[in-house]
């Protein structure tokens, strides 16, 4: 449900929806512990060349895996709830969690809210009324993550900016049967857009009504975040690379048709608000994520009542013990 939320404009933490699905796994299977065979007392859950494995030991091996999961679920629900966050962020996520409750009323009833309550419940939150709680976490954890990045940029980010060129694309595609002889129609099509943009209207406004690439028109004509690793057609990217912020493409000629191209933003501060780009350096920097969480639970002072549970903690976020203690 949160995944289904996310494909509608709202962010989640990918990881939540693979451990609540991994949790309803291991319910299930818990359950099905049949009555059978048993040794010396104890239920045999199944044999393998002639090795009996004993509930007793599938219960403990599934609490093990489950139990670590839970116990981070519970550490950074708390630590991102112990920090702060300014009205309006409050409010916008306020807001999203109303438009997210709207759209699943509208779409899928109350099968899909209570869905969604199981959901909040698994990752920690009282249910639906926690809505608004979950997303201001959301955007605390992509704060805190945004910020580390920042404050190591000249490490982490500096040579892929300068070698690769990052920046948020957008562009207009005119489809044609044969791009070097384009017939007279596509040829006005080529002509409407070129004078809705003289007359200074919003590249985003006249993609969305004249673009033929029908999936990203619906965003105003967004192709995200590009760079020059992005696979693209060869002539489409080198020209995506030469232009700077706020300039529009000559039309570009592709096997697709004819296309411009308007790059909207390039400082790298800007563009990690863009959440898919975000999702996605933070998966490729997921130690360096994990040690940004690291940071801030020192800095909240946090408190374990267990070495072994800090330990874990540690061991999750890949922190090694001379990074934790620096």
């Amino acid at each position: 449900m949160l995944e289904q939320i996310k494909k509608n404009w709202f962010v989640l933490v990918v990881a939540a929806v693979l451990l609540i699905a991994s949790g309803f796994y291991i319910s299930n299977q818990r359950k099905s512990i049949a009555t059978g065979k048993k040794v010396d007392g104890e239920q045999v859950v199944f044999s393998i060349a002639g090795q009996n494995f004993l509930a007793t030991d599938y219960q403990s091996r599934l609490d093990e895996i489950m139990g670590d999961a839970t116990l981070y679920q519970i550490f950074e629900r708390e630590l991102l709830s112990g920090l702060d966050l300014d009205e309006d962020l409050k409010v916008d996520a306020r807001l999203r969690a109303e438009s997210a409750l709207n759209y699943i009323k509208q779409s899928q009833g109350t099968q899909g809210l209570n869905s969604l309550e199981k959901e909040l419940v698994a990752l920690g939150y009282e249910g639906i009324d926690s809505l608004s709680e979950y997303y201001g976490n959301v955007t605390k954890y992509e704060i805190l993550v945004k910020d580390y990045f920042m404050a190591h940029y000249d490490t982490l980010f500096k040579d892929y900016v300068e070698e690769s060129k990052p920046r948020l694309v957008s562009h207009i595609l005119i489809s044609m049967e044969d791009p070097k002889n384009p017939t007279e129609d596509e040829v006005k099509a080529m002509q409407t857009v070129d004078q809705a943009l003289a007359d200074g209207k919003k590249f985003a406004d006249v993609a969305y009504a004249n673009s033929d690439d029908t999936s990203s028109a619906e965003n105003g004509g967004s192709l995200g975040v590009v760079d020059a690793d992005t696979s693209l057609v060869e002539s489409f990217l080198e020209a995506t690379l030469a232009l700077n912020k706020g300039e529009t493409s000559t039309w570009i000629f592709t096997d697709y048709g004819a296309h411009l191209i308007y790059v909207e933003e390039t400082d790298f501060k800007t563009l990690l608000n863009n959440n898919d780009y975000l999702s996605l350096l933070t998966e490729e920097n997921g130690t360096e994520v994990g040690k940004a969480i690291w940071e801030v639970a020192q800095a909240s002072d946090i408190e374990f009542n267990k070495v072994e549970t800090e330990e874990k903690i540690k061991t999750i976020l890949g922190v090694n013990q001379k990074e934790a203690t620096e």
